[in-house]
């Protein structure tokens, strides 16, 4: 499939200034804040054509702050050729209204304005009808100009109610002018604890804006600050993505003549566009997936940021320490400095892990995504590859190697993610820091309630969210992953599934692939068969049958694997059902778990299901099952202090044998 770059090259300025990255503070009513740009900035010789970058579905509104421009929101349908962070939506800023609505501010442009508006118009030919399309088919009607800029922007594009249709464009397709003075690209990913707000699709530019901090703040001030900086994190710099384009092609109008570009044109024509190009972007999450010292538990204490990693580029002699924070943001940038200038077509970077026996004895270092350095640059880990043992020696972890892209004396912008996770042990560890959520066991703040949803007024019924979560289950399961996480509503059930998409295929797990698991858990009595489809187009699957366990004159009916000699009560289309780890409510049941986070946490932070009281036991006829309480763990405010604590829903898990 085809992928094109977000506007005319021919007419557009190499930027200077207002690119990806952090900027300079501003004050509001006499407040100091700190700011991320998150929209990239670029300006033209003339006004130049918007283009779709592929496949997908559109919304127009018009900028808060000056009507005679429009934003344009792109939902992709097709997935990018390489491996990248899922991209949720692609963002166009600065479009002229003329170019899509007629001057009487009701029908959309006259034809042959664009192919977005040529399409509507032959639609409208097609048909016969005998009015002209109106600026409401591109969503510029009262029942999203009425909604505050808070709304999740997802509910705009999942809503049953509101009275939208969403047009779809083609790759390449021309969508609209941009203002040579006021052009703006976000791409914003899909993340699930930061939600992007319909205000990024009214703003000339968004900024992530956090206070200052005063000089002496408090535990509770100093995390929530670093909490909102978190939210750069659910962007992405433009360069980072036209770069990966290298090894691949592109299609890009020049003067409104489409060429087919990669290697030399992406670096010395394309690139050349951004003032990132020469940056690279090292990002290191934890195990939930925020930046590593969110949990302020690789750092000095509980106010301050400060966490030094080790790295060395190249041939360079030795480690130094670097602050991952140093630039005041979650993200580390990488520039050319200190490396060997070179013909070849890679540089390495060497890192290092800050991590101690008293709080990650076993680390585990995921590469979610990251290249290996290698004469045929760039290449990806292979998914074995992906899962390194991170040996601890002077409280980091050993040495971890990973391939940067070079091409003419230069860096090119490249994002590396890099996960420090902690798997699953009995080994003790220090007590927890107050706001320090960890994950005891697999089952454990594995699910978020954030990952709910208002599926009564959504035409989705299933949700499935791209950030890999990793899991070591090796201890019952005998393999680890790394998941994805995802919801269902479906017959008056709640059911929250992770699924495995990357295995671990190393010798320990290769050795024991045969047991048999239950594909899903149960409540008491209460039962479904229907919970888990559609989860995958694979052509194999397995099947699940219902098994009984007595205890006393209570039946608990279970769901376990079966391969054979039982009545089949449902088949899902998985790879192996045995793998999926999955919940199951009722809808009254999830209902009333909502409502308890609600009551008592604060739901901008993550607030997680957990586990409690699990015991492996023994039915009426010798059947083994695991029962365990679910509580909510999150966290609350007490005076000036933050810290993680728990609630009780008073539900029992149920699952057939040793989970």
């Amino acid at each position: 499939m085809a992928f094109y770059f977000f506007a005319d090259i021919g007419a557009l300025d190499s930027q200077s200034d207002f690119q990806f990255g952090p900027t300079e503070n501003t004050s509001i009513a006499g407040v100091e804040y700190e700011q991320f740009l998150v929209t990239s900035r670029h300006t033209g010789q003339n006004d130049l054509d918007a283009v779709a970058i592929c496949r997908g579905q559109i919304i127009v509104q018009e900028q808060t702050d000056n009507q005679s421009l429009l934003n344009i929101l792109l939902k992709p349908i097709d997935n990018l050729p390489f491996v990248f962070p899922g991209i949720k939506y692609y963002l166009y800023k600065g479009i002229k209204k003329s170019s899509l609505v007629a001057s009487n501010d009701t029908d959309i442009a006259q034809r042959d304005s664009n192919d977005l508006i040529n399409s509507i118009w032959a639609f409208f030919d097609k048909r016969n009808y005998t009015t002209n399309p109106t600026k409401e088919l591109l969503g510029l009607n009262d029942s999203i100009d009425s909604l505050i800029d808070t709304i999740d922007l997802d509910d705009i594009f999942e809503s049953s109610s509101l009275d939208v249709q969403f047009w779809s464009v083609q790759p390449g397709n021309k969508i609209g002018k941009f203002d040579k003075d006021a052009i703006g690209f976000e791409i914003i990913t899909n993340s699930l604890l930061h939600k992007p707000k319909l205000a990024v699709l009214r703003n000339a530019s968004t900024f992530i804006q956090v206070q200052t901090l005063s000089s002496t703040p408090t535990q509770k001030d100093f995390f929530e600050h670093w909490h909102k900086k978190e939210a750069i994190l659910g962007f992405i710099d433009p360069c980072s993505l036209f770069s990966e384009f290298y090894n691949k092609e592109i299609s890009v109008f020049v003067d409104g003549v489409v060429n087919k570009w990669q290697g030399d044109d992406i670096n010395q024509n394309l690139l050349l566009k951004f003032a990132n190009k020469g940056l690279c972007y090292l990002d290191i999450r934890n195990e939930f997936n925020n930046s590593i010292n969110y949990l302020k538990n690789y750092g000095p204490s509980s106010v301050d940021n400060t966490t030094n990693i080790q790295i060395k580029k190249n041939e360079e002699l030795g480690f130094y320490n670097i602050n991952y924070y140093s630039n005041g943001w979650p993200i580390l940038v990488i520039d050319k400095n200190n490396f060997n200038e070179s013909l070849r077509n890679f540089q390495s970077l060497s890192i290092k892990m800050p991590c101690s026996n008293d709080e990650n004895p076993s680390p585990l270092i995921y590469l979610d995504i990251a290249s290996k350095p290698s004469d045929n640059f760039p290449t990806g880990f292979s998914q074995k590859e992906k899962f390194v043992d991170g040996l601890i020696t002077d409280s980091y972890t050993q040495e971890l190697e990973v391939g940067l892209p070079w091409a003419d004396d230069n860096l090119l912008n490249k994002l590396t993610r890099l996960k420090l996770v902690r798997k699953t042990t009995n080994e003790n560890l220090l007590p927890a820091t107050d706001a320090n959520i960890r994950r005891m066991d697999y089952l454990d703040c594995l699910f978020p309630l954030q990952i709910n949803y208002d599926f009564a007024n959504s035409t989705l019924t299933t949700k499935v969210f791209d950030e890999n979560i990793y899991l070591d289950v090796s201890e019952t399961h005998f393999f680890d992953a790394a998941f994805n996480l995802g919801i269902s509503f479906t017959g008056g059930n709640v059911t929250l599934f992770a699924n495995p998409n990357i295995i671990n295929q190393n010798d320990r797990n290769k050795e024991r692939q045969t047991l048999e698991l239950v594909g899903d858990w149960k409540f008491g009595n209460e039962t479904s068969d229907n919970l888990l489809f559609n989860l995958s187009e694979d052509d194999l699957s397995s099947n699940l049958v219902t098994n009984v366990l007595f205890k006393g004159e209570d039946e608990l009916h279970v769901l376990e694997f079966q391969t054979s000699g039982a009545d089949i009560e449902g088949q899902f289309s998985v790879p192996d059902i045995r793998k999926i780890l999955s919940l199951n409510f009722t809808i009254e049941q999830w209902n009333n778990i909502v409502s308890i986070a609600n009551s008592n946490f604060l739901m901008d932070y993550w607030v997680f299901l957990g586990i409690t009281n699990k015991l492996v036991l023994e039915d009426d006829n010798q059947v083994n099952y695991t029962s365990m309480d679910i509580i909510i763990k999150g966290f609350q405010v007490t005076d000036n202090s933050l810290s993680v604590q728990e609630a009780t829903t008073n539900l029992t898990v149920i699952a057939y044998g040793v989970v």
